[in-house]
């Protein structure tokens, strides 16, 4: 919602788990779907130019939805997480931002969406890191991975 209203000129599409997640005024740019099927997700997502994949936490979200953008080259914009960081190549596939930060987030979006070329490279990079990293038994062992780690940083601190 803060970066949607931080770019009014830029049309988002917001999918969430029910009617009311996002409140009653929220932004005029947004169009808001709930309760979708899988298949009219993938539609909605074919017809973005840019994914903008907001992650508050540092479990393995997020996987099913990055792993989808790859494979439509969509160029992405997401939280810096443990889990993002297997795949997202910084500037390289896509663009990481702080999580929190919608000031970076609105900025970091916004000339992404404005670099068609851009869009095109980080989209096709995307589909080839995918690609390479994401057979079945690859994500596996990935997740495998991210747990440990994360129950070795719940041990540390």
């Amino acid at each position: 919602m803060k970066v949607s209203k931080k770019l009014p000129h830029i049309n988002f599409v917001i999918v969430g788990p029910k009617k009311n997640t996002l409140g009653e005024n929220y932004p005029k740019n947004i169009k808001y779907f709930y309760n979708i099927s899988y298949t009219k997700f993938q539609r909605l997502m074919m017809n973005c130019s840019v994914i903008a994949l907001p992650i508050n936490t540092e479990a393995p979200a997020g996987l099913i939805v990055l792993f989808t953008t790859g494979l439509m080259s969509k160029p992405v914009v997401t939280t810096n997480n443990i889990t993002m960081r297997e795949y997202i190549l910084n500037n390289k596939n896509g663009i990481l931002i702080s999580k929190g930060d919608d000031i970076e987030f609105s900025n970091k979006l916004n000339n992404l969406f404005l670099d068609h070329e851009l869009q095109k490279e980080f989209g096709e990079s995307l589909y080839n890191r995918i690609d390479e990293l994401g057979s079945p038994q690859k994500f596996v062992e990935k997740i495998i991975q991210i747990v440990e780690i994360i129950k070795h940083e719940d041990t540390t601190n």
